[in-house]
C-alpha cells in the first residue's frame, strides 16, 4: 500500500516566516525602545500581550508543520505527532466530518471517538478530500462497509 502525504504548503511557511518576523520585531520594540509617550505603560501592557499572541500562534503553526504528519491509503487516514503519538481512522469508521470554515480544517470522527485535524491548505488535500468522498460514497452504497480491492 502507497502512503499519500500531506505537505506543508507555501502559504503555512509565509505564515510562519512572517509570524517570527513580527514577533522579533515586537521583542525588539519591547526590550530595546519601549515608549515615551504619558501611556507608556499601557502601549507597552498592549505590546506585550500583542507579542505572546504572536509568539504563541507561530510556534503553533511551526509544530504542526514539522511535528505532525498526516498521511493516506486506500484504507485509512493516519496522523502521527510528537506530543499525540499516532491515530488511525479506517475509512469504513468514518461517523462524523465536520468543516471548521474559520481555521480551513476538516474534523473527521470515527465510532469509536478518534479523532483527526485535517488541514486543507496543505498541499495534497485535493486529492485526499477526493479519496474521501469516493471511500464514503462506496461505503454508503454498501451499507457502510467498504469491499476489498476498492
Amino acid at each position: 500500500m502507497k502512503w499519500k502525504i500531506l505537505t506543508v504548503s507555501g502559504m503555512e511557511w509565509f505564515a510562519i516566516t512572517s509570524g517570527a518576523g513580527l514577533t522579533l520585531l515586537l521583542a525588539y520594540v519591547f526590550f530595546f525602545v519601549g515608549s515615551a509617550r504619558r501611556d507608556a505603560e499601557q502601549q507597552m501592557l498592549i505590546l506585550e500581550i500583542l507579542l505572546v499572541v504572536f509568539a504563541v500562534s507561530t510556534a503553533y503553526l511551526l509544530y504542526f508543520a514539522c511535528m505532525v504528519t498526516i498521511r493516506w491509503n486506500e484504507w485509512q487516514l493516519e496522523q502521527d505527532s510528537l506530543v499525540f503519538g499516532k491515530r488511525a481512522i479506517r475509512f469504513a469508521d468514518i461517523c462524523q466530518l465536520l468543516p471548521l470554515m474559520w481555521a480551513n480544517v476538516l474534523r473527521i470522527n470515527s465510532s469509536d471517538g478518534t479523532r483527526i485535524y485535517v488541514p486543507l491548505y496543505r498541499n495534497g488535500a485535493a486529492a485526499f478530500i477526493e479519496k474521501l468522498t469516493t471511500k464514503l460514497e462506496l461505503n454508503n452504497e454498501n451499507g457502510g462497509v467498504a469491499e476489498p480491492g476498492e
